[in-house]
């Protein structure tokens, strides 16, 4: 999800394949640890005269332990601020990036698949750690020296079928 373009609300589409999957998790976990485990920033020179574009990036990964009965998932959250320039968009003036893990106790993985983890990764992941992205963001941003930002809500919704938006 990079946009391109000032921030309009955070919402995602998502198939009712994925949702049913994540629901059929979040049903049945708690979260016991949110840890931000990386964290990289960097600020280079600002054009005066024009406002760069915001981008946002986002990647998820999910692994689970049979013998603990654990599920990892690892968050890594990116944010841009760049020119509608090759060299500007290969190496943004602004940029911030942040890895977070979450872990998740569960009573059992017996009927839990791999697409199950990952599609709870993509969808309840985010959810979990969206707040903590959002605040991170805000306080680095500020600490730069540069005008604050701040992030949409994250919201979700299933995709109609017929909706060519969803894709």
């Amino acid at each position: 999800m990079a946009s391109e373009s000032n921030f309009v609300p955070q919402i995602e589409h998502e198939s009712g394949e994925t949702m049913a999957r994540a629901v059929k998790l979040s049903r049945r976990v708690s979260i016991y640890d949110i840890r931000l485990t990386n964290l990289a920033c960097h600020l280079g020179e600002l054009e005066e005269e024009s406002p760069p574009l915001q981008r946002l990036s986002r990647g998820h990964s999910a692994s689970v332990d049979a013998e603990k009965n654990t599920i990892r998932i690892d968050l890594r959250f990116g944010y841009a601020q760049a020119y509608d320039t090759e060299e500007s968009k290969s190496d943004p003036p602004v940029s911030v990036v942040a890895e977070f893990s979450l872990s998740y106790s569960i009573d059992s993985l017996d009927d839990i698949s791999e697409e199950d983890a990952m599609a709870f990764a993509r969808i309840n992941g985010v959810y979990n750690s969206w707040p903590y992205w959002r605040e991170l963001l805000q306080s680095i941003i500020s600490r730069m020296g540069l005008s604050p930002v701040v992030l949409p809500l994250f919201r979700l919704i299933e995709a109609d079928e017929s909706d060519s938006s969803a894709e």
